[in-house]
This record gives structure tokens, C-alpha cells and sequence, in this order.
């Protein structure tokens, strides 16, 4: 595949894009692709789609879920529901939104501390305080 690394290089800067960027990424790679020839064009769709739905269906998820605690379940409704409300703007913005919603929730109704809220509950413990005892 003639300059794999330069649409390697592309591709990662436009997972930045959610969504659109695996589009934009894999548009040239595969014009390219079939420049070289219809299988290879063929197995470059399929890498492609294989690859999308890996990090979109299983990674990012799993992230989400040991990173800031947040539930697949809890992320897809957050789509679906920004989506219905603010259309394809929502969708894209729709699981950095969840996020803050959450950690929201966490500070302002559930009452959790900023170093409980950043720990997530992923096996760590609120910092020691600092200041000495009697103070």
C-alpha cells in the first residue's frame, strides 16, 4: 500500500473527530487501496470496519468504564438521548457531555469529594489529608 504511514498518520489525528473522523481518515485509504487493485481496496474496507468496531465497540468502552466509572449502558443512552434531542451534533458531543453530567451528579448531589470523584472507585482510595492531627 503506497504511504501507509502518511495515512496512518492521518487516520490518527482524525480519531480526534468522533465519529466523521474514521470517514475522513479512510476515504483517501481507500481511493488509494483500490488504486492498487479491487482486493486490495476490498481487505483495506475490511480492515477499516473491523478496526472501527473493535475500538468503537469494545475499547472505548472499557476506558470509559475504568477511566471515569462510567457504565457502556449509561454512554449509550447518552447518545441516544442527545441525539434525539440536539440531532448529529449531539451524538457527536454526546459522551463528553455524559461525562460532566456524571461527575456533576457526583459532586452536587451524591456529595463525593473532588479525589473520590477523579479516583472513580477503580480499586484507589482518597488522598491522605495533609494537614497534621489536632489541627
Amino acid at each position: 500500500m503506497p504511504a501507509a504511514w502518511a495515512i496512518g498518520l492521518v487516520a490518527g489525528l482524525a480519531e480526534f473527530v468522533p465519529y466523521a473522523g474514521i470517514i475522513l481518515a479512510g476515504v483517501p485509504a481507500v481511493v488509494l487501496a483500490f488504486g492498487q487493485g479491487t482486493s486490495t481496496g476490498l481487505w483495506t474496507i475490511g480492515v477499516l470496519l473491523i478496526v472501527q468496531q473493535l475500538q468503537g465497540n469494545l475499547v472505548m468502552p472499557l476506558l470509559h468504564n475504568r477511566m471515569v466509572d462510567l457504565p457502556p449502558a449509561i454512554t449509550i443512552f447518552g447518545i441516544i438521548a442527545a441525539g434525539i434531542l440536539f440531532g448529529v451534533a449531539g451524538v457527536l458531543l454526546a459522551t463528553p457531555l455524559t461525562i460532566v453530567v456524571l461527575v456533576l451528579v457526583r459532586r452536587l448531589y451524591l456529595d463525593e469529594d473532588k479525589h473520590e470523584v477523579l479516583a472513580s472507585g477503580v480499586g484507589s482510595s482518597p488522598q491522605p489529608s495533609t494537614t497534621p492531627p489536632g489541627q
